[in-house]
């Protein structure tokens, strides 16, 4: 069997989207080939000693591909996902985002762990066989920021697992009752939005809006937080399967982020029948061009709190299952396995 090597720095232990994008392929790809991931143990991270990740962050990245190609041979496949290798031996780079325009989205300070990032994006994108950017505007902003080729690219889009994301029995349809849910999954920052949903919460207390926002974060909320926004619901550590429970809970999936590249929350929101509100950014436009019937502009609005009631006028007699059922259609990965295939040459085994 040929061998398949996967390069992802988190491996699949992380809960967030790069990870669980590399566990996917990994289930695809072992089913037809011997597949072993080269990433960082789990207790790498030292807290509070931001030097020491960012050397052990930056030494991965520089052997890497190195150690993996020994590994697959000649005739196997190497693929790196996000910033884990410089690109060197690798047949395959998965570009998940573009840290150059994140830094210029979010109005961040690149530092010297971003600098890292870039500088193994830049040599990624010279040195890799292929780069698979997760959505056009990635591939866009790899060939602006880090002088890529197009011509060696390509675009994968990110799936939904349709098996554990899906409207769960006696969900109701969207914005049908006198309270509407809104629901947030990420972490609660700048980057994702953050003072968005803070003026939403000013705006929920002047107007004594019957609005309920919970916020899903994969990692604990510091307590002066939750003290500072009494009228959020934050929920955190959960499942899939429960994340899936409050998608179909909620009558929308709000995501007012600076930046995402294509992130699996808002089609994971979607394959559930629950529309989205969203600024142009990741998945958003590649949604539109696909005509979902189910996203809302945020900058239609002048404000968070009147897009939520307009989304919810728009959204109202919008079947849930109908909505999810699109989703599956476009987003279900029903293909995934065979365009995985044909990435690594091995078409034989397609069938």
């Amino acid at each position: 069997m040929r061998r398949i090597a996967i390069i992802s720095i988190n491996g699949v232990a992380n809960v967030g989207g790069v990870e669980r994008v590399v566990a996917d392929h990994q289930r695809a790809l072992s089913e037809i080939a011997t597949v072993k991931l080269f990433s960082l143990p789990p207790w790498r991270s030292i807290r509070g000693v931001r030097i020491v990740n960012a050397l052990l962050t930056a030494c991965f990245a520089m052997v890497s591909s190195s150690m993996a190609r020994v590994w697959a041979g000649p005739k196997g496949v190497v693929m790196s996902h996000g910033y884990s290798s410089i690109g060197m031996f690798c047949d395959l780079v998965f570009a998940h985002g573009c840290w150059a325009g994140y830094v210029e989205k979010t109005g961040n300070t690149m530092g010297k762990f971003g600098r890292i990032i870039y500088t193994v994006e830049w040599l990624a994108a010279h040195l890799a066989h292929r780069i698979i950017g997760v959505s056009d505007r990635v591939i866009d902003q790899w060939t602006h920021y880090y002088g890529m080729s197009p011509a060696r690219s390509m675009v994968l889009l990110n799936s939904v697992q349709t098996h554990v994301f899906y409207p769960q029995p006696g969900a109701e349809d969207p914005c049908v009752g006198n309270e509407l849910h809104v629901l947030f999954v990420g972490r609660f920052e700048l980057g994702k939005g953050m003072l968005y949903l803070s003026t939403l919460h000013n705006e929920i207390i002047f107007e004594r809006s019957r609005v309920h926002l919970v916020i899903c974060s994969p990692t604990a909320v510091q307590e002066t937080i939750i003290q500072q926004y009494p009228l959020f619901e934050f929920k955190y550590g959960l499942s899939p399967e429960q994340v899936a429970e409050e998608y179909s809970r909620a009558d929308m999936f709000l995501l007012p982020s600076l930046y995402e590249a294509f992130e699996l929350s808002s089609i994971e929101a979607l394959a559930c029948g629950t529309p989205v509100l969203l600024n142009d950014t990741g998945a958003r436009p590649t949604l539109e061009m696909l005509s979902c019937p189910g996203v809302f502009r945020l900058e239609e609005a002048d404000s968070p709190l009147r897009a939520v009631r307009q989304a919810a006028e728009r959204f109202r007699g919008l079947p849930r299952l109908a909505l999810a059922a699109w989703t599956q259609k476009h987003f279900g990965g029903q293909n995934l396995r065979l365009d995985l295939l044909r990435l690594c040459g091995i078409e034989g085994a397609a069938s």
